[in-house]
């Protein structure tokens, strides 16, 4: 993941390279967590996880994406024209919460993105409002070219591309059986994960 983010960072680079980081609530800037391999995106998720055990409605994490730049002044002035890394912002909705529905700004938010990150975690597909953020997410890639990037947390991929395990449960036992659901709609997020999962 941190390979793809970084092309984007400057494509120009041999051998361009990012930082990420996440900050806790509370935390001030200069406490920055780093994810530097798979177990620091583990710990992440499970340290979103306990914000959200603990209070789902306010639980959130502040993400960054740092381009790491050369110190060497010397090779900086030898270029007059070096490439700019591109500004990377970020997205949260403060105002989403559990069982509601999705918000115009998100939508707005995904549509002006050139980037998304989906991470996939064992009760995705539990979640209405991620299926549908989901669908627009992989309109936008098809009508703006947008950078759809899957991250699976803690599940098994091929869950997700077929539609086992707890995907199949919750398409099964949970949205199937909500007689307020269209059926199409119901189809078109059941198409999604298998559709980003192979990305």
């Amino acid at each position: 993941m941190l390979a793809k983010l970084a092309t984007l960072c400057n494509p120009a680079a041999a051998s361009a390279d990012v930082s990420f980081k996440y900050q806790l609530p509370g935390e001030d800037l200069d406490s920055l967590i780093s994810v530097t391999d798979d177990d620091n995106l583990k710990n992440m998720m499970i340290e979103y996880d306990q914000l959200h055990s603990a209070s789902p409605k306010i639980a959130c994490m502040r993400l960054f994406l740092f381009p790491n730049l050369p110190l060497d002044s010397a090779a900086a002035s030898s270029n007059p024209n070096p490439t700019r890394p591109k500004r990377i912002k970020t997205f949260i909705d403060y105002e989403l919460h559990k069982g509601d529905e999705i918000s115009p700004p998100l939508f707005r938010a995904i549509e002006d993105s050139y980037v998304s990150v989906i991470v996939f975690s064992e009760n995705y597909a539990d979640s209405k409002w991620c299926l549908e953020e989901l669908v627009r997410i992989l309109e936008c890639r098809k009508e703006y070219g947008q950078v759809v990037i899957p991250v699976f947390y803690d599940i098994d991929p091929s869950h997700v591309r077929k539609q086992n395990g707890s995907y199949k449960e919750a398409f099964e036992k949970k949205h199937m059986q909500n007689s307020m659901l269209d059926i199409n709609k119901i189809q078109k997020w059941k198409d999604a994960p298998a559709e980003a999962g192979s990305s």
